[in-house]
């Protein structure tokens, strides 16, 4: 899909070319890409374009109704992934998927071709234009390092789907996140919470680079953009990690990977962009059952033992250890009503010192929350619970 540079190449094409002209008739195709065709058809003719710009990944085009200012309007245009604009003598041979033809009053026609039919051109009004394109984010080029790092302040997204959200910067797309995020040395998955102040000083000064190179260089053909004159860009001649996976990093030699973030394809270097660190997450009472085991093996002496389930006195209710956590499994919850020394001394009374043991502090856990080591529970699940700062496991009810 063309991306910021290959529509800002498009549009200071028909800028040389397109301000002062008159557009004299409008001839359509196939339809199903536009908003309004009938509205094409009856509002172009006669209206002057007075001017060419870009807003995020769409063209622009101001158009003026002579001795009518309050008619005003604007003809937007998105190329989509094959979308072409270019101006062609009216007389030239037309592409195949040429689907919009407008006459301009020096006898050239501005015509849009697009094979796949994924973008879109629309007539708006000065009032439907404002409120079409206000979703619409800040401009790469031109937001400011401080409104940069507000956007991305308490930003849980990973930075790359950020920067594909049109939403939060219009215009980037997947080529130049992954040019802009290797230039800056960030891994495409971290947090944009995360980034620290030099981290997001390098990514901005990042997309600004590969923005402005690729401009200068006409964009990226890759499928089929080509500038307004219908000329192919330079810029994927620059690539240094889009597309580029199996390949050397041109930075430190290391193989180029792939991998799937919010559903678009991320080319990165593993050593010049460092996966983030999994951080242990704050884990709730209810998630402390999965967390550590410990064994807990046969004979349970006393195992009808009483224990309370509440320490304010009159709300005590007796109920055997294993009623208990019953209980307090079904309820998703865990013994965190019980402080350890009202629970401790139950343990110890229902399981002898040789069947229960506890965890020690270093001991190492598996991502699944399986103790790793001798505490491992051999052909069965059980689970575990905290009580204090003391981490133990019931296994099911031995009845």
């Amino acid at each position: 899909m063309p991306e910021l540079p290959e529509v800002e190449t498009v549009v200071r094409g028909l800028r040389a070319l397109l301000p002062g002209r008159r557009i004299v008739s409008v001839r359509l195709g196939k339809t199903d890409f536009m908003d309004d065709p009938g509205a094409l058809a009856a509002g172009l003719p006669g209206t002057r374009i007075a001017e060419v710009r870009r807003h995020g990944k769409f063209i622009v085009m101001r158009l003026e109704v002579p001795r009518n200012a309050d008619a005003d309007s604007h003809l937007i245009v998105h190329l989509g992934m094959t979308g072409q604009l270019v101006v062609q003598r009216a007389g030239e041979p037309a592409a195949a998927h040429t689907h919009a033809f407008f006459a301009l009053d020096d006898g050239r026609e501005l015509r849009y071709t697009d094979p796949r039919r994924f973008g879109r051109i629309a007539l708006f009004s000065e009032k439907q234009f404002a409120s079409t394109l206000a979703r619409l984010g800040a401009d790469p080029l031109e937001v400011s390092e401080a409104a940069f790092c507000c956007l991305l302040a308490g930003r849980r997204a990973r930075i790359k789907a950020l920067l594909l959200d049109q939403r939060f910067l219009r215009g980037m797309g997947n080529i130049y996140a992954d040019e802009s995020l290797w230039r800056a040395k960030l891994h495409p998955a971290r947090q944009a919470a995360r980034l620290r102040s030099g981290d997001i000083h390098r990514l901005l000064e990042a997309m600004r680079h590969i923005l402005n190179e690729a401009i200068r260089l006409r964009g990226s053909s890759v499928s089929d953009y080509v500038d307004a004159n219908g000329e192919r860009g330079e810029y994927q001649l620059r690539h240094r990690v889009y597309d580029r996976q199996g390949k050397s990093c041109f930075r430190c030699g290391a193989t180029i990977r792939r991998i799937l973030v919010a559903g678009r394809s991320s080319y990165f270097c593993p050593r010049c962009q460092p996966a983030p660190r999994a951080r242990p997450e704050k884990k709730s009472a209810t998630h402390h059952l999965r967390e550590l085991r410990v064994e807990v093996e046969p004979p349970y002496s006393k195992a009808s033992e009483q224990l309370p389930r509440s320490r304010t006195p009159d709300r005590l209710q007796p109920m055997t250890f294993w009623q208990a956590i019953r209980d307090l499994r079904r309820r998703g919850k865990i013994a965190r009503q019980w402080r350890a020394s009202d629970l401790m001394p139950h343990l110890s009374e229902t399981f002898s010192p040789r069947t229960i043991r506890t965890v020690p502090a270093n001991q190492s856990v598996s991502r699944d929350g399986k103790v790793k080591g001798d505490y491992v529970k051999r052909g069965r699940e059980a689970q575990a619970f905290r009580v204090g700062d003391g981490l133990y496991e019931l296994i099911d009810d031995p009845s």
